[in-house]
């Protein structure tokens, strides 16, 4: 299929998903750094706020500069599509798609308490392509729930991940369920992450270059305590180092 005519269908999937209307009052402060701090962006990232009635970014943070080499302000939804690589195009199109059909069997005023998540490969200004998690939140929606804004965050985990399977995971957050593996016809695979929260966050401390004693300061626990979560962690993820633990949460969505 033509790189224009996904792009046609990605606009008129969009709208529909905005139930076709347009909503450009947004009320109250958009805390950012709570929206940040549940997603993964252990290295090169940029974050972005899209606007479903016009299908068109509000905001790109300058981490693009560095991610993708280009301005915030060459970001859209056109350059993602344009600089896909070809071989992913396919399934990005079957996951938008079949979001857009599964999000409207949970409550709308539970979408906010979920990410999408996968992953493509995506061409820099110099023609290099990046593996970039794409993970997504509902911003803003509206008790039907018709989506008027989303809030993005692109992550370069070309060091993580070196494989090409890709899968659609919706995951929970404030303890709402997760669906992992989504499929066209709605189904999916049911699972939780056997690491609690805190050896979440101590093992996004770990992948970000913090010491035991740093990361026991951040947290205000002991050096020991943050030294048996380690253990805990290389544990249930059957890992024998702080990188394998990381990039089998990775691919698991458990960060």
């Amino acid at each position: 299929m033509r790189k224009e005519e996904i792009l046609k269908q990605a606009r008129a999937l969009y709208k529909s998903g905005s139930k076709h209307r347009d909503a450009r009052s947004f009320e109250g402060e958009v805390e950012l750094s709570e929206y940040l701090v549940n997603t993964f962006h252990i290295g090169d990232y940029f974050f972005f706020i899209y606007y479903f009635p016009r299908q068109e970014m509000e905001f790109c943070s300058r981490g693009i500069e560095t991610l993708l080499n280009v301005k915030p302000d060459a970001f859209s939804l056109e350059y993602v599509i344009e600089n896909m690589h070809p071989e992913d195009l396919e399934n990005f199109m079957r996951f938008e798609n079949t979001l857009l059909t599964f999000l409207p069997t949970i409550p709308a005023a539970e979408l906010i308490n979920y990410k999408s998540c996968y992953d493509y490969r995506l061409k820099d200004a110099q023609g290099n392509y990046k593996r970039i998690l794409h993970q997504v939140r509902t911003l803003q929606n509206e008790e039907d729930g018709a989506l008027i804004r989303t809030f993005g965050v692109f992550t370069d985990v070309t060091h993580l991940k070196t494989d090409t399977h890709m899968q659609l995971d919706l995951i929970g957050m404030n303890g709402s369920p997760s669906f992992y593996d989504v499929q066209p016809d709605g189904t999916y695979r049911e699972g939780a992450s056997p690491l609690t929260k805190r050896e979440q966050e101590i093992l996004r401390a770990l992948a970000e270059g913090l010491s035991s004693k740093d990361i026991a300061e951040k947290y205000a626990l002991s050096k020991n305590t943050v030294n048996n979560h380690r253990v805990k962690i290389l544990e249930k993820t059957e890992t024998q180092s702080t990188m394998e633990a990381v990039k089998v949460a990775l691919r698991a969505h458990w960060m």
